[in-house]
Protein backbone atom coordinates (compact mmCIF):
# COMPACT_ATOMS: atom_id res chain seq x y z
CA UNK A 1 0.00 0.00 0.00
CA UNK A 2 1.70 3.31 -0.94
CA UNK A 3 -0.24 5.86 1.11
CA UNK A 4 0.15 7.10 4.87
CA UNK A 5 -2.12 8.56 6.45
CA UNK A 6 -1.93 10.84 9.36
CA UNK A 7 -4.37 11.37 11.69
CA UNK A 8 -5.26 14.95 12.97
CA UNK A 9 -6.92 15.83 16.13
CA UNK A 10 -7.26 19.32 17.32
CA UNK A 11 -8.15 20.21 21.21
CA UNK A 12 -9.47 22.78 23.81
CA UNK A 13 -9.34 22.71 27.28
CA UNK A 14 -11.72 19.09 26.75
CA UNK A 15 -9.02 16.76 28.01
CA UNK A 16 -11.77 14.25 29.12
CA UNK A 17 -13.40 13.42 26.46
CA UNK A 18 -10.46 13.31 24.28
CA UNK A 19 -9.81 10.82 26.50
CA UNK A 20 -12.88 8.83 24.87
CA UNK A 21 -12.15 9.94 21.50
CA UNK A 22 -8.55 8.49 22.08
CA UNK A 23 -9.97 4.94 23.99
CA UNK A 24 -11.61 4.88 20.20
CA UNK A 25 -8.78 4.59 18.17
CA UNK A 26 -7.24 1.56 20.63
CA UNK A 27 -9.87 -0.80 18.48
CA UNK A 28 -8.89 0.58 14.92
CA UNK A 29 -8.01 -1.68 12.32
CA UNK A 30 -5.11 -0.44 10.36
CA UNK A 31 -4.28 -2.17 7.22
CA UNK A 32 -1.10 -4.35 6.98
CA UNK A 33 1.79 -2.27 5.48
CA UNK A 34 -0.11 0.82 5.95
CA UNK A 35 2.40 3.72 7.98
CA UNK A 36 -0.37 5.53 10.10
CA UNK A 37 0.31 8.59 12.79
CA UNK A 38 -1.54 10.78 15.24
CA UNK A 39 -0.62 14.17 15.81
CA UNK A 40 -3.14 15.81 18.47
CA UNK A 41 -3.10 19.78 18.83
CA UNK A 42 -3.32 20.81 22.29
CA UNK A 43 -5.32 24.31 20.86
CA UNK A 44 -4.68 26.69 24.06
CA UNK A 45 -5.14 24.34 26.83
CA UNK A 46 -4.41 24.84 30.15
CA UNK A 47 -6.17 21.59 31.28
CA UNK A 48 -4.17 17.60 31.13
CA UNK A 49 -4.42 17.40 27.15
CA UNK A 50 -0.80 17.27 26.50
CA UNK A 51 -0.55 14.46 29.63
CA UNK A 52 -3.64 12.65 28.01
CA UNK A 53 -2.37 12.60 24.83
CA UNK A 54 1.21 11.58 25.83
CA UNK A 55 -0.54 8.34 27.97
CA UNK A 56 -1.82 7.21 24.92
CA UNK A 57 0.62 7.12 22.60
CA UNK A 58 2.86 5.00 25.43
CA UNK A 59 0.04 2.41 24.74
CA UNK A 60 -0.80 2.74 20.82
CA UNK A 61 0.77 0.68 18.34
CA UNK A 62 1.56 3.35 16.37
CA UNK A 63 3.69 6.69 15.87
CA UNK A 64 1.55 9.05 18.10
CA UNK A 65 2.47 12.70 19.88
CA UNK A 66 0.84 16.16 21.00
CA UNK A 67 2.01 19.22 19.35
CA UNK A 68 1.09 22.59 21.07
CA UNK A 69 -0.49 25.61 19.22
CA UNK A 70 -0.49 28.30 21.74
CA UNK A 71 -3.02 30.75 19.74
CA UNK A 72 -6.39 29.73 20.24
CA UNK A 73 -8.45 29.30 17.12
CA UNK A 74 -9.76 25.73 15.49
CA UNK A 75 -8.12 26.83 11.98
CA UNK A 76 -4.98 27.40 13.78
CA UNK A 77 -4.79 24.21 15.29
CA UNK A 78 -5.77 22.24 12.14
CA UNK A 79 -3.17 24.15 10.19
CA UNK A 80 -0.45 23.76 13.04
CA UNK A 81 -1.48 19.62 12.94
CA UNK A 82 -0.88 19.43 9.15
CA UNK A 83 2.44 21.56 9.10
CA UNK A 84 3.55 18.88 12.49
CA UNK A 85 2.26 15.78 9.79
CA UNK A 86 3.65 13.74 7.34
CA UNK A 87 0.99 11.41 5.67
CA UNK A 88 0.03 11.36 1.87
CA UNK A 89 -3.38 11.83 3.31
CA UNK A 90 -4.53 13.78 6.22
CA UNK A 91 -7.64 12.25 8.05
CA UNK A 92 -9.03 14.58 10.50
CA UNK A 93 -11.31 14.07 13.20
CA UNK A 94 -12.66 16.19 15.95
CA UNK A 95 -12.30 15.35 19.72
CA UNK A 96 -15.51 14.19 20.63
CA UNK A 97 -16.42 11.05 18.47
CA UNK A 98 -16.36 7.36 18.55
CA UNK A 99 -14.41 6.09 15.77
CA UNK A 100 -15.74 3.01 14.10
CA UNK A 101 -12.83 0.38 13.97
CA UNK A 102 -13.22 0.14 10.14
CA UNK A 103 -13.10 3.77 9.83
CA UNK A 104 -9.80 3.99 8.50
CA UNK A 105 -10.29 1.07 6.00
CA UNK A 106 -13.53 2.69 4.71
CA UNK A 107 -11.55 6.23 3.93
CA UNK A 108 -9.01 3.76 2.23
CA UNK A 109 -10.99 1.77 -0.18
CA UNK A 110 -12.52 5.64 -1.47
CA UNK A 111 -9.14 6.89 -2.69
CA UNK A 112 -7.93 3.62 -3.26
CA UNK A 113 -11.01 3.45 -5.90
CA UNK A 114 -11.66 6.74 -6.59
CA UNK A 115 -10.39 10.03 -7.89
CA UNK A 116 -10.89 11.54 -4.30
CA UNK A 117 -9.04 14.31 -3.46
CA UNK A 118 -11.66 15.07 -0.27
CA UNK A 119 -13.26 12.23 1.57
CA UNK A 120 -16.02 12.86 4.04
CA UNK A 121 -16.59 10.15 6.19
CA UNK A 122 -20.16 9.52 7.59
CA UNK A 123 -21.10 11.09 10.96
CA UNK A 124 -23.82 9.69 12.89
CA UNK A 125 -25.49 11.33 16.51
CA UNK A 126 -24.44 9.37 19.45
CA UNK A 127 -26.84 9.79 22.42
CA UNK A 128 -25.16 8.64 25.41
CA UNK A 129 -24.91 11.23 27.65
CA UNK A 130 -28.90 12.61 26.81
CA UNK A 131 -31.99 11.80 24.90
CA UNK A 132 -32.83 12.86 22.22
CA UNK A 133 -35.75 15.37 22.61
CA UNK A 134 -39.12 14.73 20.51
CA UNK A 135 -39.27 17.92 19.14
CA UNK A 136 -35.30 17.48 17.04
CA UNK A 137 -35.52 17.50 13.58
CA UNK A 138 -33.07 16.13 10.41
CA UNK A 139 -32.27 19.86 10.02
CA UNK A 140 -31.64 20.35 13.68
CA UNK A 141 -29.27 16.85 13.36
CA UNK A 142 -27.01 18.54 10.58
CA UNK A 143 -26.16 21.29 13.03
CA UNK A 144 -24.75 18.93 15.65
CA UNK A 145 -22.88 17.73 12.65
CA UNK A 146 -24.93 14.67 11.85
CA UNK A 147 -24.06 14.19 8.10
CA UNK A 148 -25.30 10.90 6.18
CA UNK A 149 -25.27 10.46 2.74
CA UNK A 150 -26.41 6.54 3.04
CA UNK A 151 -24.45 3.12 2.45
CA UNK A 152 -22.86 3.97 -0.99
CA UNK A 153 -19.70 5.58 -2.42
CA UNK A 154 -21.23 8.49 -3.70
CA UNK A 155 -19.41 11.79 -5.20
CA UNK A 156 -20.49 14.75 -3.21
CA UNK A 157 -20.68 18.23 -4.89
CA UNK A 158 -21.74 20.72 -2.09
CA UNK A 159 -19.37 21.85 0.30
CA UNK A 160 -21.64 21.89 3.10
CA UNK A 161 -21.63 17.98 2.77
CA UNK A 162 -18.79 17.32 4.54
CA UNK A 163 -17.85 18.55 7.69
CA UNK A 164 -14.38 18.48 9.79
CA UNK A 165 -15.53 15.75 12.46
CA UNK A 166 -14.72 13.31 9.62
CA UNK A 167 -12.90 14.83 7.16
CA UNK A 168 -9.55 14.07 4.99
CA UNK A 169 -7.73 15.07 2.47
CA UNK A 170 -5.02 14.78 0.27
CA UNK A 171 -1.82 16.21 1.43
CA UNK A 172 -0.88 18.65 -1.13
CA UNK A 173 -4.42 20.07 -1.46
CA UNK A 174 -3.75 21.84 1.41
CA UNK A 175 -1.08 23.50 0.15
CA UNK A 176 -2.21 24.32 -3.15
CA UNK A 177 -5.40 26.32 -1.66
CA UNK A 178 -3.37 27.76 1.14
CA UNK A 179 -5.24 25.41 3.99
CA UNK A 180 -7.91 26.57 6.26
CA UNK A 181 -8.57 30.16 6.34
CA UNK A 182 -8.15 32.11 10.00
CA UNK A 183 -10.72 34.01 10.97
CA UNK A 184 -13.29 30.57 10.83
CA UNK A 185 -13.34 27.60 12.95
CA UNK A 186 -14.16 27.81 16.84
CA UNK A 187 -12.35 29.90 18.68
CA UNK A 188 -12.69 29.45 22.19
CA UNK A 189 -16.06 29.84 23.40
CA UNK A 190 -17.02 31.63 20.13
CA UNK A 191 -19.13 29.29 17.84
CA UNK A 192 -18.05 30.24 14.90
CA UNK A 193 -17.31 27.34 11.87
CA UNK A 194 -17.02 27.15 8.07
CA UNK A 195 -13.61 26.34 8.18
CA UNK A 196 -14.01 23.01 6.21
CA UNK A 197 -16.73 24.67 4.35
CA UNK A 198 -14.56 27.13 3.17
CA UNK A 199 -11.70 24.71 2.62
CA UNK A 200 -13.90 22.10 0.27
CA UNK A 201 -15.91 25.24 -1.48
CA UNK A 202 -12.28 27.01 -2.47
CA UNK A 203 -10.96 22.68 -3.05
CA UNK A 204 -13.72 21.94 -5.56
CA UNK A 205 -13.29 26.02 -7.46
CA UNK A 206 -9.74 24.77 -8.20
CA UNK A 207 -11.11 21.41 -10.00
CA UNK A 208 -11.06 19.02 -7.21
CA UNK A 209 -13.42 16.28 -6.30
CA UNK A 210 -15.28 14.84 -3.21
CA UNK A 211 -16.31 11.46 -2.06
CA UNK A 212 -18.32 9.92 0.51
CA UNK A 213 -17.38 7.15 2.36
CA UNK A 214 -20.15 5.12 3.88
CA UNK A 215 -17.84 2.88 6.36
CA UNK A 216 -15.55 5.25 7.16
CA UNK A 217 -17.83 5.98 10.17
CA UNK A 218 -18.01 8.05 13.61
CA UNK A 219 -20.16 8.80 16.26
CA UNK A 220 -20.70 12.04 17.61
CA UNK A 221 -21.15 12.59 21.07
CA UNK A 222 -24.21 14.49 22.16
CA UNK A 223 -23.80 16.40 24.89
CA UNK A 224 -26.40 17.59 27.06
CA UNK A 225 -25.92 20.76 27.10
CA UNK A 226 -26.09 20.91 23.14
CA UNK A 227 -29.68 20.52 22.86
CA UNK A 228 -30.97 23.13 24.46
CA UNK A 229 -32.53 26.02 22.72
CA UNK A 230 -30.48 28.33 23.82
CA UNK A 231 -27.09 26.25 22.46
CA UNK A 232 -28.84 25.75 18.98
CA UNK A 233 -29.67 29.63 18.84
CA UNK A 234 -25.99 30.38 19.43
CA UNK A 235 -24.89 28.11 17.12
CA UNK A 236 -26.70 28.95 14.15
CA UNK A 237 -26.05 32.62 14.97
CA UNK A 238 -22.60 31.96 14.81
CA UNK A 239 -22.44 29.43 11.26
CA UNK A 240 -24.58 32.41 9.59
CA UNK A 241 -21.59 34.91 10.72
CA UNK A 242 -19.72 32.46 9.10
CA UNK A 243 -21.30 32.05 6.13
CA UNK A 244 -21.24 35.91 5.45
CA UNK A 245 -17.76 35.68 5.85
CA UNK A 246 -17.34 33.13 3.30
CA UNK A 247 -19.29 34.25 1.07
Amino acid sequence: MTESVSIVIATHNRAGMLETTLSSLAALVVPSGLEVELVVVANACTDETPEVAKRFAQSWSHPARCVVEAETGLSVARNCGVAASSGSIVAMLDDDVWVDPSWLEGLLEVYERHPADIVAGRVLLRWEGTERPPWFTPRIERCLSMRDHGLEIRELFRPGDALGANYSFRRGLHGDIGGFRRGLGRTGAALLGGEEVDFTLRALRRGARMFYAPRGLVGHFVLPERVTPRYLCDLVRGSSRSKIYVD
